[in-house]
């Protein structure tokens, strides 16, 4: 038998790719190396599943190919994904920042729409299964002992490998003479100096994050930091770790903890505050400010040694420092936690490689889509879009 579509991986573009196929009566057969499809999806967005987000743009998205970005999104944008989940019988909710969730907030409420149609259509899949042969030979495809006129390669990047990413299918993309773009984890936990965050282990705190390169604005991020024992985390880390990738070590984070106040009127503040809470402990001066550790930490870090002073006795010096530090907290990293950490790969098939419908420029019938393709997008359901888009783009050629 020869298949019409063979697709390498059973993760979320893969599947979605194999059931429009499918609803064109085309015979499809998804091959997966691991016992389950869908594994990676069960666990995004921490099991809820943030499978687009209302405010995905191409300027979102990052990858050689801008040409392909654009025209993926204006032909797939956020709220043709949220119809397509509809008709899957998924309601949506939106929530903050404009991520997108199933309404019951289960990632195996997407997880169960998608199998269940696979299984309504009667989707040929083999399980367990690695690809030890593959390979064309007069227009047709050969993929172990299988063989189709058309191959999609969906295996996804180098994250979550205990999942299925685990970058097998860049082997598979070069054997057809595609290149790989570097490959970095992004969208992951950076590691510091202890210096920087000792002390502030498992504090959340809204703020806004800038991201400098010999002080080069490289990016602004409105979000939640999550100190931790190794460094720092939280969205607004997730969405600018990519620059890690792009820049090197050497780029600056800045924090600024209160950005609804200029500097001037938070010295202004924190002066008329020593007069009005003279009479406290140094511990309390920040007290509902923010978050009471972080205050003490920001105080030492301004120069204030001992925190059991009275609040009259913090200098003009030190207020000035505190104002420093709370509107501008200067943090470097040296590392990133890895790929096994990391919810996104940057890099992967060149993308200039790829005609803007995901179909190699070198072997005619042979697509990429999802992750292995080098182009990746913000935190918040941003990369989740652009796989699907991806997936109904080449669904879409048989039409």
């Amino acid at each position: 038998m020869v298949y019409d579509y063979i697709i390498i991986g059973g993760g979320a573009s893969g599947c979605i790719l194999a059931i429009e196929l499918l609803k064109k009566g085309k015979k499809v057969l998804i091959i997966e190396h691991k016992d389950r499809i869908l594994k990676k999806l069960l666990v995004t967005g921490n099991g809820r599943c943030n499978f687009t987000n209302i405010n995905a743009t191409k300027d979102n998205y990052y990858g050689n190919n801008k040409l392909l970005i654009e025209n993926t999104m204006k032909n797939y944008p956020p709220e043709r994904i949220i119809e397509y989940f509809s008709n899957l019988g998924i309601l949506h909710k939106e929530l903050k920042n404009g991520k997108v969730y199933p309404n019951s907030l289960q990632a195996s409420s997407v997880v169960d729409a998608i199998r269940n149609m696979l299984s309504y259509l009667a989707c040929d899949i083999v399980y367990n299964t690695e690809i030890n042969s593959c390979y064309k030979s007069k227009d047709i495809f050969y993929v172990n002992e299988y063989k189709a006129y058309k191959l999609v390669i969906a295996t996804g990047g180098n994250s979550y490998k205990e999942l299925g990413s685990d970058g097998s299918g860049y082997e598979i993309a070069k054997s057809f003479s595609h290149s790989i773009t570097s490959l970095e984890p992004v969208l992951v936990q950076l590691k510091t100096d202890p210096i920087y965050i000792k002390g502030l282990e498992g504090i959340k705190q809204d703020v806004t994050l800038k991201v400098y390169d010999n002080n080069k604005l490289l990016r602004v991020e409105k979000d939640e930091i999550l100190f931790t024992s190794y460094g720092i985390s939280g969205p607004v880390i997730f969405n600018s770790s990519y620059l890690t990738a792009l820049h090197g070590f050497s780029i600056e984070f800045s924090i600024d903890f209160l950005e609804e106040y200029t500097h001037t009127k938070l010295l202004e503040f924190l002066k008329d505050r020593v007069n009005k809470l003279y009479f406290l402990e140094a511990t309390e001066f920040l007290n509902g400010i923010l978050h009471k550790k972080l205050g003490m930490f920001l105080l030492k870090k301004s120069g204030l040694e001992k925190l059991n002073v009275l609040v009259c006795e913090i200098s003009d010096k030190i207020l000035e420092n505190l104002v420093k530090n709370i509107k501008d907290y200067r943090i470097k990293a040296y590392d990133t936690t890895g790929f096994k950490n990391a919810q996104v790969t940057k890099g992967g098939v060149d993308s200039n490689e790829l005609t803007l419908n995901f179909e190699s420029k070198i072997h005619e019938n042979l697509y990429f889509i999802g992750e292995i393709v080098d182009i990746f997008g913000d935190c918040g359901g941003y990369n989740l879009q652009f796989n699907f888009a991806s997936s109904l783009t080449v669904g879409g050629l048989d039409d």
